[in-house]
C-alpha cells in the first residue's frame, strides 16, 4: 500500500496524491510531501525510491533488506533514519522488532516499512482530522510526531513486561512449574532483544537534538532531546524490568530447591525409622540351626520391637526438633 500526504504552500492538503505528480510536488520549496511505503515488494519501492527520489543506493538497500539496527546517515539532500517498533502478538511475551525507515528531505517525508506499523498509522489519522498543527510545521516535525509514536510503543511494551513479571512472581509463590520458568526466560530474552533496540534508538535521538543538520529547524531539535531522555528513562525501567526477571528466576530456583529439601528430608527420615525394622527382620530371618527361634514367644517379642523401635525414633526426632 502507498499512501500520500500532500500540503501545498498555501494550506491545501490532498490525499493519495498521483505519482505523476509527486515531481511537481518536490519542486515547491514550502510545499510537505509524505509518501508512505507499507508492505510493497522490492520491485514496486526501489524504482520509486532510486529513480523518483533519487536516494543513494546504499540507503536504498539498507531500506528494502530491514537488516539494519537502528541508525542515522546524512545525505547531501536528506537524512536516512531506521528506527524500530516493539510488537506483541496477541497472548505471546515473545518480542519481535519492526524496522520502520524514513527519508527526511526539506519538503518531503518518505517512510517505508514491510509490516504494518503502529506508529505511522496512528499518526496518518492525526493529519487526516483537518487540524494544520502537525503538517504546517515541516516534514521535520512529521518525523519527530512518528518517533514520538514509537518511543510511546517502547513504553508500552516495557510495561507490559513489568505486569507480566509481577505476574509470574505471584504465580511462582503459589507453586512453581516448569511452564512459569518458560515464561521467565521468555521475558528475560525479551528484556534483552529491547535492550539492544532502545540503546542505539537511544543515540540517534540524540544526534537529531544535538547536531546541525539543515532539514530539521534548530527550534525542533528540542523535541529530539526531550525523546532521548524518555529513551534514558526508559533504560532505566529496563534495568528495573530486567532484575526483577533476575529475581524471579533466583526465587523460582530457591522455591524449587526448598520442596526437594523437604521431600528428602522427608524420605530419609521415613527410611531411618524403617531402618529397624530391617534390622529386626533380618536377625529373625536368619536360618541357623540352634539359634532358639522356635519359641512361639519370640513371635511377640518381634513384633514389640518393630513397633517400639521407630515409635522411639519418632519420638527422638521429634525432641531434636527433626520432625
Amino acid at each position: 500500500m502507498i499512501r500520500t500526504f500532500y500540503r501545498n504552500a498555501k494550506g491545501s492538503t490532498t490525499i493519495d496524491l498521483p505519482q505523476a505528480t509527486w515531481a511537481a510536488a518536490l519542486k515547491d520549496p514550502t510545499g510537505l510531501l509524505w509518501v508512505d511505503l507499507s508492505g510493497e515488494p522490492r520491485a514496486r519501492v526501489e524504482p520509486i525510491l532510486r529513480d523518483q527520489f533519487s536516494f543513494h543506493p546504499l540507503t536504498v538497500n539498507d531500506a528494502i533488506e530491514e537488516r539494519n539496527q537502528p541508525k542515522l546517515q546524512a545525505w547531501d539532500r536528506y537524512l536516512y533514519i531506521s528506527a524500530h517498533e516493539v510488537h506483541y502478538p496477541d497472548g505471546d511475551l515473545a518480542e519481535a522488532t519492526r524496522e520502520v525507515d524514513a527519508f527526511l528531505g526539506a519538503n518531503f517525508l518518505v517512510t517505508h516499512h514491510v509490516h504494518a506499523s503502529v506508529a505511522i498509522d496512528e499518526v496518518w489519522r492525526m493529519t487526516q482530522t483537518g487540524s494544520s498543527a502537525l503538517t504546517s510545521q515541516g516534514p521535520d516535525h512529521l518525523l519527530f510526531a512518528v518517533l514520538d509514536a514509537i518511543v510511546t510503543d517502547h513504553l508500552h511494551a516495557v510495561d507490559r513486561l513489568d505486569d507480566a513479571i509481577d505476574a509470574i512472581e505471584d504465580k511462582i509463590f503459589d507453586g512453581p512449574t516448569p511452564a512459569l520458568l518458560e515464561q521467565v526466560f521468555a521475558i528475560k530474552h525479551a528484556v534483552m532483544d529491547l535492550r539492544r533496540v532502545i540503546t542505539p534508538q537511544r543515540d540517534v535521538l540524540g544526534r537529531l537534538g544535538r547536531e546541525h543538520f539543515p532539514w530539521i529547524d534548530p527550534s525542533d531539535q528540542n523535541l529530539y532531546i526531550h525523546l532521548y531522555e524518555h529513551l534514558l528513562h526508559l533504560g532505566d525501567m529496563i534495568d528495573n524490568v530486567r532484575d526483577l526477571t533476575n529475581n524471579s528466576f533466583e526465587i523460582y530456583l530457591s522455591i524449587t530447591s526448598n520442596r526437594q529439601n523437604e521431600v528428602m528430608k522427608a524420605l530419609t527420615l521415613l527410611s531411618a525409622l524403617f531402618m529397624p525394622l530391617t534390622v529386626i527382620t533380618g536377625f529373625f530371618g536368619m536360618n541357623f540351626v540352634h539359634l532358639p527361634f522356635d519359641q512361639p514367644w519370640l513371635l511377640y517379642v518381634g513384633l514389640a520391637l518393630m513397633v517400639v523401635a521407630p515409635i522411639s525414633l519418632w519420638m527422638y526426632y521429634r525432641s531434636r526438633g527433626w520432625l
